[in-house]
Parts: C-alpha cells; structure tokens; sequence
C-alpha cells in the first residue's frame, strides 16, 4: 500500500494593496462528453498523486505575472484574473457548437439589458460607450441582430460565450508574449498598439492592460502581439468588471469561466487575482 496523499492547504495572501491572492484553488470542471482530460487537483483542494502536482506547482511558480492596478483606477475598476496553464487550443471545437447557439437562443428570447455599471465605468474615464463600445456590449448587439457569435478559436469562444451571457468586457491574452510585470492604468499620451481587427488601437486616456513592452488590452479590443491562437498553451484571462461588481459576484464569474475553459480547452487554473 503507498503512502497516502498529503492533503494540500489552499493559500491566501492578501497585499498591502488590498489585493487578494488566492493560488491552487481550481473550480469545479464541468462534465464533458468527450476529450476528458485529467485535473492537477482536486475542487476539495486534495492533493493529486506527487508525479502529477509537481507540474502544477512548478508552473505557479516559475510563470506567473504580477498583476498590479494603478490607484487612479482603484475606484473605477475592479479586475479579476485567472492564469491559465496546459490548455489545448483548436480552430473549432464541435462541442461548443450547441453550447454558443442555446446561449444566442436565450440572448434573443430574453435580451439582457446592456450592463449599466460597465457604461458607466466607461463614462468615469471620458469615453461614450456608444461610440466606444465594451466587448460585451458589441456581442449583445450583435447576437440581437441575429448574427451568430463569432468563432476564432476554442479559447476565444469560451470568453465570448462568458462575456455575453455575464455581460461583462473580458480580456484575453498568450502569456510567451507578455513581458515582465501587468498593470492596469489609465493610457498615456501617444499610447497605442497594433490591434487584431484594425491597424492601431490608441488607449491615451482609456483603461489599459500594460507589460514592460507597452499597451496590450483594454475592454473594447485587444492587441496582436498578445492575441491567442492554436499554439497557445499559457494563457491570462482579465474580467475588466466595474467596481460596483462585488468581490463575491466575481469570484463566481472567474469560477464559471474556470469551469468552461477547463471543459473545453483543458489545463489547470494555477492563479487567481481579484481585486477588493
């Protein structure tokens, strides 16, 4: 008989920020009905044998970003993040397919009104959410004009599927293109990156996601240089959520969103950060 498993404490830390930190806390998976694929841990937080938790824990600690909110947003804007490793990327999973279109279906029968504090958050830093929209909202349009969400790849569609139905901006970004420290902050004058859709994405003013190398994120729309693609292995997740959204009502969006990335794309969630 082998040595039974050591149980695994969870970890908190809370910074002298007021961020909190919660690592090795993966949510529940949901069920699949095809490409199931193992679990570091437990959702009890139980230890997985020593030959599969050694990964885990060399990923946490060796490729984690800081992430960091500037103080000129901490009244603005409450992030939360989840650090994404193992996961395994395809052009179109067919599994999702009856998944986005009952989500569409339930979007059309019973339309979410556009979120309130996600306009209104926009508003606090000077820009008019109807001419630049957050990414929830230009998906709730569209799915209301009867066009199907857009598919890009599995990942890419698992936060679309999130964004609209919890009608939160998300932010998503490969992890071998981001360099050094993550901060969110206000754009700078001159700032701007070479967008996914359109040549030059300019944040002078706007909320912005920034790394050693420069601008890469805001809630509208995302940069090449740290887009995901089928070679995407390591990846970030942002919810860029209002600060009137509580600590409680996003840990449940980042544990929904855990849930179906892991469903679909697989990995392990190996970090977690939420803003109090």
């Amino acid at each position: 008989m082998g040595t039974p498993a050591v149980r695994r404490p969870l970890l908190t830390r809370r910074l002298d920020s007021g961020t909190e930190r919660t690592v090795d806390q993966p949510p529940p998976r949901l069920r699949s009905s095809s490409h199931e694929r193992p679990q570091a841990a437990s959702p009890t937080g139980n230890a997985s044998p020593t030959s599969e938790a050694r990964p885990q824990l060399q990923s946490l600690f060796v490729i984690a970003e800081p992430f960091t909110r500037a103080p000129e947003l901490a009244a603005i804007v409450r992030p939360g993040v989840l650090w994404w490793d193992g996961a395994t990327v395809i052009e179109r999973d067919p599994r999702l397919d009856p998944v986005l279109a009952e989500a569409e279906r339930k979007v059309r029968l019973h339309p979410p009104e556009e979120s309130v504090s996600v306009r209104t958050m926009y508003k606090r830093v000077g820009l008019d959410p109807t001419k630049t929209r957050p990414s929830n909202e230009a998906l709730l349009r569209r799915v209301r004009k009867e066009q199907p969400l857009p598919r890009v790849n599995s990942l890419v569609d698992v936060i679309n599927w999130c964004s609209v139905e919890l009608q939160l901006p998300y932010g998503l970004y490969d992890r071998r293109h981001i360099r050094g420290r993550v901060t969110l902050r206000l754009g700078r004058d001159g700032e701007e990156y070479g967008g996914i859709r359109k040549d030059t994405v300019h944040v002078d003013g706007r909320i912005a996601l920034v790394d050693d190398a420069g601008p890469f994120g805001n809630p509208t729309s995302d940069s090449a240089r740290t887009m995901v693609t089928t070679a995407t292995t390591a990846a970030m997740v942002v919810v860029y959520a209002p600060v009137d959204i509580d600590c409680a009502r996003l840990r449940g969006v980042l544990d929904t969103t855990a849930a179906r990335i892991a469903d679909i794309a697989g990995g392990t969630e190996t970090k977690r950060f939420v803003c109090t």
